[in-house]
């Protein structure tokens, strides 16, 4: 039982975890079949929820570099030079890279959540424990102080963007008695292959050296930042974006070379407030080769059920079973459903407990 509730944790996590959400999304795409009687009327987050638009306008702090004048050189005018400076949300301006890829995990929101509440509850004592050795050796607070956890990458490397209170974050303690040096607002360890910065108290941003302070260049406005999504689509508990390019080096081989080509932009949406609902937007240029794309994962969801089924898998088998496409023109919607039953059931009796 234990061994099977640790094995259940670790899927769950996988499914919550960015990469492992995009996996599953492009493993669960069909065609569209007649509804069933007894499915119930689920809620899909495909646009924001008044909270969540809220939220969005009151995280937008950081002023952006003014527009520099195209003007050939010209002087720009007074009125212009005086024109207020756009505002933006910082971990968005972090994330932004030339990958094209970025997720956010809203993992404050998602802590208070029935889902989190069960999967905190069913820890194990040694995953407790090491949390909390990394609070007295940091002097953080991951339960209590984070906010959200954002990732993207810079030249195929992950950059980790993680939100909430470092104001007691110590960034050397994973490198004692290396120098920690001021880069503008930003507090920055350099080690070898690896760096940590705290910017401003608010923001921790770790990786290899050359994406972390890419990314603190863009949170100074050294550098510009255009974000792989925009603020109004950053809604629900996880979002994300990223490019054709880089979902085609997620997927299988066999998928790979249809992807290729056929879309140009996946973006993701996932409610886990109740059931954990997933949204994923997938648009390309090339309709034909979209459907085609559709078609080939279609395949491989028949023989995800056989599999399921095969294996007496019942979390997968609900998984597969509250699945559908949305075909449109240039693009299509897959939604997913995974109910918060399922999980319950699988975790055992800590997640009743804690629900």
């Amino acid at each position: 039982m234990a061994l099977r509730r640790e094995r259940l944790l670790r899927n769950v996590g996988y499914l919550l975890g960015a990469l492992a959400l995009l996996g599953l999304a492009a493993f669960l795409m069909r065609e569209p079949e007649a509804p069933r009687l007894q499915r119930k009327a689920l809620e899909f987050p495909r646009y924001p929820r008044s909270h969540e638009i809220e939220r969005r306008e009151t995280r937008k702090t950081l002023a952006l570099p003014a527009p520099r004048p195209n003007d050939g050189g010209a002087t720009a005018e007074p009125a212009e030079a005086e024109a207020p400076r756009p505002l933006a949300d910082p971990v968005l301006v972090a994330l932004a890279s030339p990958d094209d890829m970025a997720f956010v995990l809203e993992a404050g929101a998602l802590k208070d959540s029935p889902l989190g509440r069960m999967l905190l509850a069913c820890q194990s004592p040694e995953a407790l424990a090491e949390i909390e050795r990394f609070e007295q050796r940091s002097g953080f607070r991951p339960l209590e102080q984070l906010e959200r956890i954002g990732m993207t990458t810079h030249d195929g490397q992950p950059v980790m963007v993680l939100s909430g209170d470092f104001s007691s974050f110590d960034p050397s303690f994973s490198a004692p008695g290396q120098a920690v040096t001021n880069v503008g607002n930003a507090r920055v360890l350099d080690s070898e292959g690896a760096s940590i910065a705290v910017w401003k108290g608010q923001m921790l941003v770790i990786g290899e050296p050359s994406g972390v302070h890419s990314a603190i260049d863009r949170l100074e406005g050294a550098s510009p930042a255009t974000a792989s999504f925009q603020s109004d689509e950053a809604y629900g508990e996880m979002y994300g974006s990223l490019s054709g390019e880089s979902l085609s080096r997620l997927l299988p081989e066999d998928l790979r070379d249809q992807l290729w080509g056929a879309a140009d932009r996946v973006l993701l949406h996932v409610d886990a407030t109740d059931d954990l609902l997933l949204v994923a937007d997938v648009s390309g240029r090339d309709a034909a080769k979209l459907a085609d794309l559709s078609r080939a994962v279609a395949g491989a969801l028949s023989l995800g059920r056989l599999g399921a089924v095969r294996e007496d898998d019942q979390l997968l088998a609900d998984l597969l079973d509250e699945s559908r496409v949305i075909p449109s023109e240039g693009s299509f919607q897959l939604e997913v459903a995974l109910p918060l039953s399922s999980v319950e059931r699988q975790l055992g009796e800590c997640a009743k407990a804690a629900r």
